[in-house]
């Protein structure tokens, strides 16, 4: 699945302003069909050559890919080259999607990738330690729970402790009744194991980070991080 990619541009003298607010209203306007206002912080060079026009087409090849846009799932600044860039990674119906904006050196928009996010593949072995680990923490072993933690975790997190946030995640949202999704993120050092899981009142994260050894080195069950509603 290949999107056309928006092209960069040189930049032009800006006021500061605030990029990832920036980056936010471009793809609610594009998202929205308000393609001229999706352009109104362009830089001059950009705005040449990716004009409102442009954009609608664009949205007509992302939409007819991946359906319609949900939600923004996650925002996340970094430099590349000596530009600033926010990326927004956003959910559509069938597929996730990423917004990268660049910015020139005056904060002005001058560049928009918009491509399809490919997930990495999740490791059968740590899917499965996650779900015994959630399983067990949901029906209240805590004992069992714990067996795959290293060390520290052990330490830090014990059974009553475990206990304590049973309690706290039922309080707020009820009991679970399926995991929906799972997914995996890794670098050299640490892979994640993230569970998208329903419970009665409203979705709860589950997220697990495995050590290179592949024992349980950290723990977070809450509500969905970087969730912006429609």
């Amino acid at each position: 699945m290949l999107f056309g990619s928006l092209l960069a541009a040189q930049p032009v003298p800006r006021v500061p302003v605030t990029i990832e607010s920036t980056a936010r209203d471009l793809v609610s306007n594009f998202t929205s069909s308000r393609f001229s206002a999706a352009t109104r912080e362009f830089n001059e060079e950009l705005a040449v050559v990716v004009t409102p026009a442009v954009l609608a087409e664009q949205k007509r090849v992302v939409e007819g890919q991946v359906g319609v846009f949900r939600s923004i799932t996650s925002v996340r600044e970094y430099r590349h080259e000596d530009f600033q860039v926010v990326e927004l990674t956003c959910k559509f119906d069938r597929a996730s999607v990423s917004f990268r904006v660049v910015f020139d050196h005056y904060n002005r928009i001058g560049a928009v990738f918009i491509d399809p996010v490919v997930k990495p593949k999740v490791d059968p072995e740590l899917e499965a330690i996650a779900r015994e680990f959630l399983t067990n923490f949901a029906s209240g072993g805590f004992e069992l729970a714990t067996k795959g933690f290293n060390p520290t975790m052990r330490t830090q997190l014990t059974p009553a402790r475990l206990a304590e946030m049973a309690l706290s995640i039922s309080s707020g949202f009820g009991s679970l009744r399926s995991v929906d999704e799972v997914e995996q993120a890794s670098d050299d050092k640490l892979r994640a194991i993230t569970m998208m899981a329903s419970y009665d009142k409203s979705p709860v994260e589950v997220r697990l980070v495995f050590s290179v050894d592949g024992a349980i080195a950290g723990l977070r069950i809450g509500p969905l991080t970087d969730a912006v509603p429609k």
